[in-house]
């Protein structure tokens, strides 16, 4: 009878096998969760350090992400916040519930970047991976910690701990968000910009680019665009460099004479249709000025 009754008692608490107790079976489904947690908490550190690495060794490193620098680091800081909740002694409900919604939100983005004619998702810094296959990962891991959530706890109770979760570590959260407020602000480039010309005044050079159009795929388009001088001396044009292979310039050298404007030219090719975003950095002998970014923005099409 006794053996006949643990039988019942497995097949009760999923069905595992025989000879299973259900202190075994549970202690088997935290060790799952813990490799899966652990697995999600190392790819969300190895994803932000890329980021990290490229933002800070890339001049171009917002163009090659398709995403402004100060969102990256944004999601930097959720990333290892993110991390560090998972591989905590949070409840596991809480955890699970918490993958279902952050990587049912993963993969909304990812698909809306594909739909918008995006190449990468921007998730892992030089390595660029498509954003239906990083779709893809992420609906099957909110699926898994959906099917997890409902096979062993239920809604209600992962509900009932992030409430109890945030009831007891709100101090914890809002310094997070706070942080990730601070870390947008301090690398938004239209802010740094903004406090730059208040502190120092306006910038001596101005770039104006010409109406591009659009650019039929494979075919070199030739752009003109110039760069004004408004301040009282010469500023000396020494060096260019560009975002991508599909970039260059003729003429870049010389002097630009004070109040006065300049006329250079881009030689722009496009071998994928879509989207068209790269940019020119020009380089000077101006102190206040040294790198002039110019940005041109188009769209690719088929012929």
């Amino acid at each position: 009878m006794r053996v006949v009754a643990i039988r019942a008692i497995a097949l009760q608490n999923g069905g595992v096998g025989e000879g299973r107790m259900p202190g075994q079976i549970h202690q088997s489904n935290q060790t799952w969760d813990r490799s899966g947690f652990l697995l999600v908490s190392l790819g969300l550190i190895v994803s932000a350090g890329l980021k990290v690495y490229t933002l800070t060794s890339d001049d171009f490193a917002d163009l090659h992400f398709q995403l402004p620098s100060s969102l990256l680091w944004v999601s930097i800081v959720f990333e290892f916040a993110y991390a560090t909740f998972l591989y905590s002694s949070v409840a596991t409900a809480a955890k699970q519930l918490s993958c279902v919604l952050v990587f049912s939100v993963f993969a909304v983005i990812s698909l809306i970047r594909w739909g918008l004619g995006y190449v990468d998702c921007g998730c892992f810094g030089m390595v660029a991976i498509h954003p239906v296959i990083t779709g893809a990962i992420c609906a099957v891991a909110a699926t898994v910690a959906l099917v997890r959530l409902y096979s062993h706890q239920g809604l209600t109770d992962a509900i009932s701990e992030l409430s109890e979760l945030w009831s007891l570590h709100q101090v914890p959260i809002w310094f997070t968000v706070g942080l990730a407020c601070v870390t947008w602000l301090a690398t938004e480039k239209r802010i740094e910009d903004w406090g730059d010309r208040l502190i120092n005044g306006p910038k001596p050079i101005l770039a104006y680019v010409d109406q591009i159009g659009e650019i039929p795929i494979n075919t070199e388009v030739f752009v003109n665009f110039q760069l004004h001088n408004r301040s009282s001396s010469d500023v000396e044009v020494v060096g260019v460099t560009t975002s991508c292979s599909c970039m260059g310039t003729r003429r870049y050298a010389g002097f630009i004479r004070p109040h006065e404007s300049r006329q250079f030219e881009a030689r722009l090719v496009s071998t994928t249709p879509g989207r068209f975003h790269e940019r020119l950095l020009i380089y000077t002998d101006s102190r206040r000025q040294p790198v002039v970014a110019v940005d041109f923005f188009s769209v690719t099409m088929e012929k």
